[in-house]
């Protein structure tokens, strides 16, 4: 705060800013100051919840848990904790102000909290009353946006917690049921006994060198494992997990692919297939670490060398 208020007043003075001058006046306002530290103890919350749609590593799993804890951190500051602790996260009536704390005992943050009771704000009551009124009106918007975008009901979000490796190894789930349930076109009738044994079996196995991998990293692992003849221990548990890390989450990654999309139908290509497409990215993304003069070449690729490829 001392710094900007330095820079603006270069600013005006010297420089003759006419902004600056009216940037300045608003930065010398006691509860201005009140107001960047609120946010700057606020803002993080929604920051690190953004961070987890930007992430490379398929992290929908998580997406319940992680929303869930950034609303409870918000409803807790202004509502009543009996209420909120009796009541489910997704029916909490957040605009009701028979629900709120008295408007003195919301909590706004550490520096805030410290000048208010400090005394050092230089503010009158009246201020202080609408200052305090601001931030609740705050949090109650933060909790609307969060309610009107995620769906804290959906049982398919709730329910993709079994892909963790954490909650395999932690035993909590006894059946995958509930998340086939929630999925029906990927796994057939007739397979979703020996789906559930898979993952039965799964669970009370000794899973410790797993402990560190990602989602991703762990059910490539199990799809890896293999019964005494050589055929795969979890086929069908591997491969429906699998598919259902492939759903989108908004995040960088996804967004990352229909920018490439977007380079690779230019004006002069714009009725390419989707196989053609697909094809595109896949190339694109193996030269990633290498270039056209560096790139070996294996017998894998050469296998797939064949008329059969080009189609019709």
């Amino acid at each position: 705060m001392p710094a900007l208020i330095s820079f603006f007043k270069k600013a005006a003075t010297e420089d003759r800013v006419l902004a600056a001058e009216a940037i300045l006046e608003k930065l010398s306002n006691p509860s201005t100051k009140l107001y960047l530290e609120f946010l700057e103890y606020m803002l993080p919350f929604f920051t690190n919840l953004n961070k987890e749609m930007q992430s490379e590593e398929t992290r929908i799993h998580l997406l319940h848990e992680k929303v869930s804890g950034t609303l409870k951190c918000i409803l807790e500051r202004y509502i009543k904790r009996d209420y909120l602790e009796a009541t489910p996260l997704s029916d909490v009536q957040y605009k009701d102000p028979a629900k709120f704390l008295p408007l003195e005992e919301i909590y706004l943050g550490a520096k805030p909290t410290a000048a208010l009771s400090g005394g050092t704000h230089g503010l009158n009551d009246d201020q202080i009353h609408n200052i305090r009124l601001r931030y609740l009106e705050f949090f109650i918007e933060a909790a609307r946006q969060i309610y009107l975008w995620f769906p804290l009901k959906s049982h398919q979000l709730k329910n993709l917690r079994v892909l963790d490796p954490k909650v395999v190894m932690g035993k909590t789930i006894p059946s995958i049921a509930p998340l086939v349930v929630s999925f029906p076109l990927i796994v057939r009738e007739n397979e979703v006994n020996e789906l559930d044994r898979e993952w039965r079996l799964l669970r009370n196995m000794d899973l410790s060198e797993h402990a560190g991998l990602t989602a991703s990293q762990f059910w490539h692992a199990v799809s890896q494992m293999r019964r005494g003849d050589g055929s795969q221990e979890f086929p069908l548990l591997s491969a429906f997990m699998k598919n259902i890390l492939c759903l989108p989450h908004s995040s960088a990654a996804v967004e990352r692919v229909f920018s490439q999309v977007n380079l690779l139908k230019t004006k002069q290509r714009n009725r390419l297939s989707r196989d053609a497409l697909c094809g595109l990215l896949h190339a694109k993304r193996t030269l990633t670490d290498s270039s056209c003069y560096t790139f070996q070449i294996t017998p894998s690729h050469l296998k797939w060398m064949k008329k059969e490829m080009y189609g019709d």
